[in-house]
């Protein structure tokens, strides 16, 4: 009953404030320096909006997922840190350094993970969404940095792209 409760309260605030739209993402590539490992890890990452959400009142949006990273020490912290891209990808992968040249220096969202935790996150997004939706900035997609804070780097292997593409969605909630 509880849960019953719960659920018609969601329901009710939606409708009353907005809805609810959950989003695929078309692209994720992993990008690691061949030739310096001490470099974090970049994540590339795509997603399209529908037109029904241009011009629209973008109220929240977060890329919600998880990510399975296993480390010996587990009280690192470990940091995805996403930002704008300003320039269309081309078919191929950017090599590691060509992607610097097309990445906006204004932060979209970070989240801090101590490795030992649970691996579900939520990266709020909300700016760069609205941006997009108000036709303020085109949308070429975000890179995100990989970073164990206080230690050496994590490589991710190229395996985590496509399984980040399948699993992590972006939440939008709008008027």
């Amino acid at each position: 009953m509880k849960y019953l409760i719960i659920a018609a309260i969601m329901a009710l605030s939606l409708s009353a404030f907005g809805a609810e739209i959950n989003i695929g993402l078309d692209r994720c590539v992993i990008l690691n320096n061949v030739n310096d490992n001490s470099l974090p890890t970049k994540i590339g990452l795509h997603f399209t909006l529908p037109d029904t959400l241009l011009g629209k009142e973008i109220i929240y949006a977060a890329m919600e997922g998880s990510l399975s990273v296993h480390h010996a020490g587990l009280d690192s912290l470990f940091e995805l840190y996403f930002s704008p891209l300003l320039a269309e990808w081309p078919d191929r992968a950017y090599d590691y350094s060509g992607i610097e040249a097309i990445t906006d220096s204004m932060g979209a969202g970070n989240y801090t993970i101590r490795l030992g935790d649970s691996s579900a996150f939520a990266i709020d997004i909300t700016g760069f969404v609205r941006e997009v939706a108000d036709r303020v900035r085109p949308n070429y997609g975000l890179i995100g940095t990989a970073d164990l804070l206080g230690d050496t780097n994590i490589i991710l292997p190229d395996a985590v792209g496509e399984n980040l593409r399948s699993q992590v969605r972006v939440k939008v909630i709008y008027k």
